[in-house]
């Protein structure tokens, strides 16, 4: 498994409403259930999300994210990246 960084921009921010979020935000849940999403974060002030993905590849990460609403609808593109740990346990016991 890899560990993907998915960056998401929502296009039109004017489009969502409480309720689309909630979708949005239900089928995450799904996926962190799976273990696709292992954490989510929405940038402050911005319409960014980052998301911490694990999948075989970026590939199978970006399939995964397809099944999200905004994405299916157009309203949020996705750049990938595979990400490489920078801080070990050891570093913490410097």
């Amino acid at each position: 498994m890899a560990t993907i960084i998915a960056t998401g921009n929502i296009e039109r921010p004017d489009l969502l409403t409480p309720q689309l979020a909630e979708i949005e935000n239900a089928a995450l849940a799904e996926l962190a259930r799976d273990g696709v999403v292992q954490a989510a974060y929405v940038h402050d002030g911005r319409h960014t999300v980052t998301l911490i993905l694990e999948a075989v590849s970026v590939t199978s990460a970006e399939s995964q994210l397809a099944q999200l609403p905004f994405v299916r609808a157009g309203q949020m593109t996705v750049e990938y990246a595979i990400g490489k740990k920078l801080l070990s346990p050891e570093w913490t016991r410097r």
